[in-house]
């Protein structure tokens, strides 16, 4: 697409559709969820539970570790 092209068929997280629809690539009244991908959250063996319950528990807890590890690879996002 990058290169001019218009797809027949996308399929992509709905932030990267709503950029692709602004180029008027593809009708975004025809788009259809066809499904989701959570999140999770994983701890080291032996270290406590982070309190997670809120959004700014969920922040201390970010803000507050001693490491992070985070994909962005699979979001189809440009970051």
């Amino acid at each position: 697409m990058g290169a001019g092209e218009t797809p027949d068929v996308v399929v992509a997280p709905p932030s990267v559709l709503d950029e692709i629809a602004k180029s008027g690539k593809f009708d975004n009244t025809a788009r259809v969820e066809v499904g989701r991908v959570g999140i999770g959250v994983a701890v080291r063996d032996g270290a406590p539970k982070p309190d997670i319950s809120t959004i700014d528990a969920f922040k201390r807890a970010v803000l507050d570790a001693d490491s992070l590890v985070y994909n962005r690879a699979s979001t189809g996002a440009v970051c």
